[in-house]
């Protein structure tokens, strides 16, 4: 009987089951290390396409405004977006501004700018004018009055089908599971 064969009749182990065991090791190194780095990449491609949507109101000289605008690198795939007055949604700029100042001091699209995007892709660094109106002592008047009372919430998507919901005046985007078509 040789010394390989004794050695292992007494439970010892060889160079070459040592060898085998660092094989195995370095196998199992290997293929974490692998799958670290496709982890790495995909984050990496994620974050060369993600959008970050901001929705906020303002004015200037000229009037007022609500806008929402992509401030991040990539597209952002517009799925939802609901503007409410009280917490109800608005169907129109016009009927807004006559609920708001009341029939005598209503005004329509002749004074009013706005957009209602309900889908589509806003691009990087696009800016959507949802609602504005130039200054003028009854313009003053709406804006006070929608200032608390306005809201607007988009849900959007990356090209990867991450999804997020922006709200008007909120510091950051809501990572959502999905988002759900409001029509």
């Amino acid at each position: 009987m040789g010394d390989k064969d004794q050695q292992r009749q007494r439970g010892g182990v060889g160079w070459s089951d040592v060898g085998s065991f660092l094989a195995v090791i370095l196998s199992i190194a290997a293929l974490l290390v692998s799958v670290i780095e496709a982890n790495t990449t995909n984050r990496a491609a994620e974050a060369e396409v993600w959008p970050y949507v901001e929705i906020y109101g303002g004015y200037s000289g000229e009037g007022f405004y609500y806008r929402m605008q992509n401030k991040g690198v990539g597209p952002a795939l517009l799925k939802s977006l609901v503007i409410t007055l009280d917490g109800e949604p608005v169907d129109s700029a016009a009927d807004m501004v006559a609920d708001v100042l009341g029939e005598e001091d209503a005004f329509g699209y002749d004074r009013i700018r706005s957009t209602t995007p309900s889908g589509g892709v806003i691009s990087p660094r696009e800016v959507i004018n949802l609602f504005s109106v130039e200054w003028d002592p009854v313009a003053r008047r709406l804006e006070e009055q929608l200032r608390d009372r306005l809201d607007a919430e988009a849900c959007y998507c990356s090209v990867y089908d991450r999804c997020w919901i922006a709200k008007k005046g909120a510091l950051e985007p809501e990572p959502v599971q999905s988002c759900t078509r409001k029509d």
